[in-house]
């Protein structure tokens, strides 16, 4: 697993944030409420996951040494390299 790019989420995000302001100014004479609520719902999806993305590429891998010592006081040993998680 990579750790995601902190400007790479920056730009996503705001080419979301640009996506649903122009939804806005797009279906504001011409939807209904509910069917313009539809499409800035479908763009708030992106936002969402750029910003989580920014959140973990900011957080890192997680990665704190060799070891991690639990609060029971037992120690666990670091594996020789990340793994993806299904």
């Amino acid at each position: 697993m990579e750790a995601f790019e902190v400007e790479a989420s920056r730009a996503e995000g705001a080419a979301a944030v640009q996506a649903l302001l122009s939804c806005v100014r797009e279906s504001a004479g011409q939807l209904e409420a509910q069917d313009a609520a539809k499409g800035i719902f479908k763009r708030l999806l992106p936002l969402g996951l750029a910003a989580l993305r920014l959140y973990f590429a900011e957080r890192g891998t997680g990665e704190v040494g060799p070891a991690v010592e639990r609060e029971d006081g037992e120690v666990l040993l670091r594996e020789g390299k990340l793994r993806d998680r299904d």
